[in-house]
């Protein structure tokens, strides 16, 4: 037979339960990134990264330098690609030492996606032209993500929740390689 006062226990336990079950569910939720919000913060990330000084390089190969972020490692590299990995995701860098920081080779090649592209975004100066491509996967919680710079670019396939530390790490990587053996650093 149940009394009041054990009643009333079975209550409170039940109240605990949904109060923290609803209070897991807010957190769950307000951790989640929309698309939206990664794209906005991805284009910020990107337009930023022409106002800050590049990262000193951490890594010499035998074509250049440059930095790469902590946990990213080099797993290969072959002329003028260098494959990077953070994780399980992979970054694929690809290069052309002779082509000026002003170059667009990349960037007119990559345009001819922009009507399917999530993000779009160009930066041109007098000094440097870069782009930032943001492409849906066939994984909706997924995007192609590319960022160039003049004959230099970078892709990965990430999580849209991870889109922002993804181009953060690219253009860290992008702003910072120098060609020491072609005569000349940029």
């Amino acid at each position: 037979m149940i009394t009041l006062e054990n009643e009333e226990i079975v209550t409170m336990k039940w109240i605990k339960i949904v109060v923290i079950m609803t209070v897991s569910m807010m957190f769950l939720v307000a951790c989640n990134v929309s698309e939206e919000e990664a794209l906005l913060a991805s284009e910020q990330v990107f337009n930023e990264s022409f106002t800050v000084e590049s990262n000193q390089a951490n890594l010499e190969t035998e074509q250049l330098s440059l930095y790469v972020p902590r946990g990213v490692t080099m797993t290969e590299e072959t002329t003028y690609n260098i494959l990077l990995e953070k994780g399980n995701q992979v970054f694929l860098l690809f290069f052309n030492p002779v082509e000026p920081l002003t170059s667009t080779v990349h960037m007119e090649r990559d345009a001819e996606l922009r009507d399917e592209a999530l993000l779009f975004e160009t930066y041109e100066s007098d000094e440097k032209r870069g782009y930032l491509l943001v492409l849906e996967e066939d994984d909706e919680k997924k995007v192609n993500t590319v960022v160039g710079l003049g004959g230099a670019k970078i892709s990965t396939i990430t999580a849209v929740k991870d889109l922002e530390e993804s181009v953060e790490i690219m253009t860290d990587i992008l702003h910072s390689i120098k060609y020491e053996q072609y005569g000349y650093l940029r």
